[in-house]
């Protein structure tokens, strides 16, 4: 009865270099290629976009920040100079006047926050 060893037998493994340069090769060669499929459908896709909006019946109308009446935290943060920690902080409080909730989405109202912070001392 043949009983197993503790010894393990190794046999050196020798990687013929110009195999794997060939399908190192192939491997960029496919990564390419799915990438360049992947941005000519994205720009496709942003093509097709623009033109549907340029008819339009659903053209979105950029409005410049310094126009819009409610701001979003990272617009405010912009606009403001104030972090978005800070501004969830100072627009927490049940009273706070600033703030407008869309649902769970949070907008601070630009004109009376420029009010509130021009009497503050400070923040």
């Amino acid at each position: 009865m043949n009983m197993p060893t503790n010894e393990i037998s190794v046999e050196p493994h020798f990687i013929d270099r110009r195999k794997y340069d060939t399908l190192r090769d192939k491997w960029m060669n496919d990564l390419a290629a799915i990438f360049a499929r992947s941005d000519s459908a994205a720009q496709t896709t942003q093509q097709e976009t623009a033109t549907d909006h340029a008819g339009g019946d659903h053209q979105k109308c950029h409005v410049p920040i310094w126009e819009k009446s409610n701001l979003t935290l990272e617009e405010s943060a912009a606009y403001f100079g104030i972090g978005t920690h800070k501004l969830r902080e100072l627009t927490n409080d049940k009273r706070c006047d600033c703030v407008i909730f869309v649902g769970s989405k949070r907008l601070i109202k630009r004109k009376k926050f420029e009010k509130f912070l021009e009497t503050a001392y400070s923040i």
